[in-house]
């Protein structure tokens, strides 16, 4: 018989007997095939084996791959990396996504926002929740989608100007998989993708430059907001569609990049420590010289990465320290982590922790009195509670957690019987390993609070934009004879009011940003003997809908300009003598607003406690009788749920 022996991914198959004649080594293989579900195939590894028998039903058409490449050894170890690499890996399959793609295919591209949200909300009212399912890779695959890939990811592979560069374990962890995440598959993915794009690197023979002018390319096409389909949907697909939230983006990229033979992985921080409930994912470039590349933003040529892209903006400016709020301008991760079509020894099938290429290189101990046998550290979910982010093995009586990201806060835990328990206080990790308990003090202290999420500067940035606008009056529609009423100088903030100093009234009214701003206004007010004056919205660089937003009394409806150099004002219809303008940039409703309901809260190893409700009657809240050097969140119980855990430092509110 002719037993083909696998000793795993790089292992060279041997043949044991050269001289059976074919037609007897037809009849066993044909044998194999029959039985082989139900017994361990032989010349297979220990990990095949298991694969094959996790197929199920399906367990022909892996068997037919292996068959159909018995005598290409190369192709065939290519073929046994995919199987048995394949447990775990699935999509979501359903009524739902194939009514949204076919109704997809019968309209002409390019398609609008407006269409695919339409068109999803039209799905949902069709379909539910229940009607998709898990659709797992190793009991539906066929055979000759397998076989096609492989002879593509070969083909690919072998022509291109940097086949020698890239090894065989290469070409197989990072050109050959046939998915990047758990999207929807579909047929000659590869061929569409290759005629899209092979024409952007044609006669580029330098895998970096290539990276490089395929990511752009794609970046270009693919519009930074998705549609309301919150599916992960083939690629071809999403490629059509163009709107693409960062998993998508992804997706599309990581395949085109496979397509045409570049060995790449997708790194994610699956949520960020300190803001939002989402994190950031990215295609790098596995570099032959074991470095993993990336391309930051501006970069002409992929480099080491060193830091997390996308983590960090850049201020324009950064108020003084006397300004009213704390901004900050990092998105902070605890960790990094690499989602993998391969299995690594003691990790999740796909998962791969790569923090410490990140920068991400700080590590603690916990001491853990417990018989459970994993300790873990959690960080706070925006708008939620504590949620693991890493867990570590106890040995004799300690755990180690290494590579962490620092500047965030933790909460040690254990999970016992599905039951959580609490080890120790949070904890502030600061860089260098140094660490800060959060254990509330008997000292009691009074508390100032304005917000309930941390401000960045992507919002004080928009704010900074506003200086050098100004206020007008005049009697004349097209403002030929203007007064100034007054001129942005200073850093705004939430709430701007301004006390005017009018001897005469005037009709007309406006703000006029500056040459240099479209950054956007979310209400405007004037006043005259301190009442409101309503009038007709007015304004040039914006819309007639978008004018009115900005006197409509809700924060949330945007004065949204078209152009840079805009002005929006209102016809008063009567002149009035003014004595008061107020008026608030664009922000994420997350101050403290007059007349909504809030309660404040401590942490206590864990445990939350109030310290009382409240109704804000101004843009701050005062609470007394506080404990010191605790963690603190702030929820509205009116609306939102944007809601952050902070400290509270120099009378001032800290966020973590």
């Amino acid at each position: 018989r002719d037993c083909l022996l696998s000793r795993g991914l790089g292992d060279v198959y041997k043949r044991q007997t050269m001289n059976r004649v074919s037609n007897y080594i037809a009849f066993i293989s044909l044998f194999f095939v029959i039985v082989s579900c139900n017994s361990h195939l032989n010349g297979v590894s220990q990990g095949v084996n298991y694969a094959l028998k996790k197929s199920g039903n399906n367990c022909n058409e892996l068997e037919k791959v292996l068959l159909y490449y018995q005598n290409d050894s190369l192709r065939y170890e290519a073929a046994c990396f995919l199987i048995e690499n394949m447990v775990g890996h699935f999509s979501n399959q359903g009524s739902a996504t194939d009514f949204y793609k076919q109704k997809l295919r019968m309209r002409l591209k390019p398609f609008s926002r407006d269409f695919l949200d339409s068109l999803w909300k039209e799905t949902s009212v069709r379909y539910s929740d229940e009607d998709f399912v898990k659709s797992y890779d190793l009991e539906v695959i066929e055979s000759s989608y397998l076989i096609e890939d492989i002879d593509r990811a070969f083909q690919v592979w072998e022509t291109a100007p940097w086949y020698k560069e890239v090894s065989f374990e290469m070409f197989c962890r990072y050109i050959l998989p046939y998915r990047v995440s758990d999207e929807q598959l579909v047929e000659h993915w590869r061929d569409s993708l290759i005629q899209d794009y092979a024409g952007c690197i044609r006669g580029v023979t330098d895998m970096k430059q290539a990276f490089a002018l395929l990511a752009r390319a794609v970046d270009k096409e693919l519009r930074s907001a998705s549609s309301k389909c919150p599916y992960l949907l083939d690629v071809l697909t999403m490629r059509d569609a163009r709107f693409s939230r960062c998993e998508q983006r992804c997706i599309v990229t990581g395949n085109v990049m496979r397509a045409l033979g570049i060995p790449i992985a997708y790194d994610c921080v699956e949520r960020w420590a300190n803001y939002s409930k989402n994190g950031h994912s990215w295609i790098v470039l596995m570099g032959t010289d074991g470095k993993t590349y990336t391309l930051y933003e501006g970069d002409s040529i992929p480099r080491p990465a060193t830091w997390i892209d996308s983590s960090f903006f850049k201020p324009l400016a950064l108020p003084d320290s006397n300004y009213s709020y704390r901004v900050d301008s990092l998105k902070r991760a605890a960790k990094v982590y690499r989602q993998n079509y391969f299995r690594e020894e003691d990790r999740d099938y796909s998962v791969m922790d790569v923090s410490a290429e990140y920068g991400l290189t700080d590590s603690v101990v916990i001491q853990v009195n417990s018989t459970a046998e994993y300790a873990e550290l959690c960080t706070f979910k925006t708008g939620e509670d504590w949620e693991t982010i890493v867990r570590s093995k106890i040995r004799k009586g300690n755990c180690v957690f290494r590579n962490l990201g620092a500047s965030i806060v933790y909460l040690p835990v254990v999970v016992k019987k599905d039951k959580t328990e609490v080890l120790d206080a949070p904890f502030i990790l600061r860089e260098g390993g140094a660490v800060k308990k959060l254990i509330p003090s008997k000292q009691k202290r009074t508390m100032r609070l304005n917000r309930k999420y941390i401000l960045l500067t992507n919002w004080t940035n928009r704010w900074y934009e506003l200086i050098g606008g100004h206020f007008e009056a005049s009697n004349d529609s097209d403002f030929r004879n203007a007064d100034l009423l007054h001129t942005i100088c200073d850093f705004p903030v939430y709430c701007n009011e301004v006390k005017l100093q009018t001897t005469k009234s005037y009709r007309y009214v406006r703000y006029v940003s500056s040459k240099v701003s479209k950054s956007a206004l979310a209400e405007l007010t004037f006043f005259c003997n301190e009442k409101e004056i309503k009038g007709r919205a007015m304004g040039e660089g914006l819309s007639p809908p978008s004018q009115k937003r900005a006197f409509d009394h809700d924060l949330m409806s945007i004065a949204d300009p078209q152009q840079k150099d805009y002005w929006v004002g209102l016809d008063l219809e009567q002149p009035c003598r003014l004595d008061k303008l107020v008026y608030y940039p664009r922000n994420d409703d997350n101050f403290i607003v007059t007349g909504e309901v809030y309660e404040l809260f401590y942490c206590d190893k864990g445990d939350w406690h109030s310290l009382g409700i409240m109704t804000a009657e101004s843009g701050e809240l005062v609470y007394e009788n506080v404990p010191g050097n605790a963690l603190y969140l702030l929820k509205n119980r009116t609306k939102g749920k944007e809601e952050r855990i902070f400290t509270y430092e120099n009378d001032r509110q800290v966020w973590w």
